[in-house]
């Protein structure tokens, strides 16, 4: 077992009006454990493999917060634990969207809503980590689309989409930071349990699914204890910078 040994607090929430990246500003600053920073402006917003993060001009939610370990970093499952964190608190917050029964995750980290349309990529996370002062420290950077999304680019795997639905601008972002906190810390405290697997399996838009891998189509088959992606060809994907689409046409 390999639980954080300080958690977020809220309490030690810093609230910015802008900042190049809320991840940079944790990996590169002095900031005690359990501390929590949003944005209402992200200029540097950063997504995994060195990509770009973009984001709508409206609402947004811009959140990193800093977990502790007091002797080696947590196990790879954390990552997709943080993923359903973020579900969870998404769908059982009291002041939740209509939509949320449709939100789901694409492994490794996306959050996705599934609609008549096919998928929209609504956010995504990014976990990174750093040795200070003899301890391991990870970053859980969250983004998500809130009130609006960015314009459709030709590199977009997925069409950006938002979680409010049209013309709704209420609740805000920052309403929604109390209890993205308490789920994440439960899902950290709990996160090697084998239960996180099988419900991320279940979570995962992936999964049972035909996927085109650079020039060939296999179907996913499960989550392994690393949390890579089990393919039916006797596979596995760890490496999540590798390309990856559904055909929808299975």
């Amino acid at each position: 077992m390999n639980s954080p040994e300080n958690y977020l607090e809220l309490d030690q929430w810093i609230q910015l009006e802008s900042i190049g990246s809320t991840n940079d500003y944790l990996m590169q600053g002095s900031q005690p454990p359990g501390t929590v920073v949003t944005a209402r402006k992200q200029t540097a917003g950063k997504g995994r493999s060195g990509r770009s993060w973009r984001m709508g001009e409206g609402d947004a939610l811009y959140f990193s917060g800093l977990f502790q370990w007091k002797d080696s970093p947590p196990r790879p499952m954390f990552s997709l634990a943080m993923g359903l964190a973020v579900l969870d608190a998404l769908r059982f917050w009291p002041g939740r969207p209509s939509e949320s029964k449709d939100l789901h995750l694409k492994w490794p980290n996306d959050l996705v809503r599934k609609d008549a349309n096919g998928l929209q990529k609504l956010g995504g996370l990014l976990i990174e980590g750093r040795q200070q002062a003899g301890k391991w420290q990870t970053v859980v950077g969250i983004g998500i689309n809130w009130s609006t999304a960015p314009e459709y680019s030709e590199g977009d795997a997925l069409k950006p989409g938002c979680i409010l639905e049209r013309g709704q601008t209420e609740p805000g972002a920052m309403d929604f930071v109390p209890v993205l906190v308490e789920n994440l810390n439960a899902r950290a405290a709990s996160y090697f349990l084998d239960a996180t697997r099988n419900q991320f399996v279940e979570a995962d838009i992936l999964q049972n699914r035909v996927v085109r891998l650079d020039d060939s189509t296999v179907r996913v088959r499960g989550i392994t204890e690393a949390g890579e992606l089990i393919l039916d060809n006797g596979s596995t994907i760890g490496d999540s910078s590798r390309s990856l689409s559904i055909v929808w046409d299975d």
